[in-house]
This record gives C-alpha cells, structure tokens and sequence, in this order.
C-alpha cells in the first residue's frame, strides 16, 4: 500500500496502473535469465528515472521510531563499556 500511496502523491495515474499490469510470461525451454551487474543496473534505473519523471520520489514513506528514555540510557550505558 506504500508503494501506491507514493505512485499516486508522485503523479501516477492509478488508472494507467491498473490498465498496463505485466503479465508474467513462462520462460521458454532452454531461456536463462539474463544477470546484470549492480552497476548496470542502476545506471540503467538512473537514465530511466531522469527520462520519465522530473520530480522522482518527491513523496516517500519514513520510518519513524523512538525509543523510551530508560532504554536509551541503558543503551549508552552498555556501548560506553564496550569502548
């Protein structure tokens, strides 16, 4: 639900979306996957994303946590020994 909520606060036409859903195809006898290199593949997610869409990731989803104060001080207190 993240991933949507951020495709539509982007931009993103819900209808489109739903439209254009991948199929997945059965690979044929004898195919293998082709294995790219991390550095292929996010030159590639790079030149996509700059021909696509101007503002990409303008609306994202954020962790946010805390911890309570007696939990922090016995945190500290237990890395502090361990330096």
């Amino acid at each position: 639900m993240a991933h949507l909520r951020e495709y539509y606060y982007n931009g993103g036409d819900m209808l489109e979306l739903a439209k254009f859903q991948k199929k997945e195809m059965p690979m044929a006898a004898g195919a293998e996957e082709v294995v790219l290199s991390a550095q292929a593949m996010l030159s590639s997610e790079r030149n996509n994303r700059s021909k696509t869409l101007q503002e990409y990731g303008k609306y994202a989803e954020i962790m946010r946590s805390t911890i309570s104060v007696q939990s922090n001080k016995r945190l500290m207190f237990q890395l502090m020994g361990k330096l």
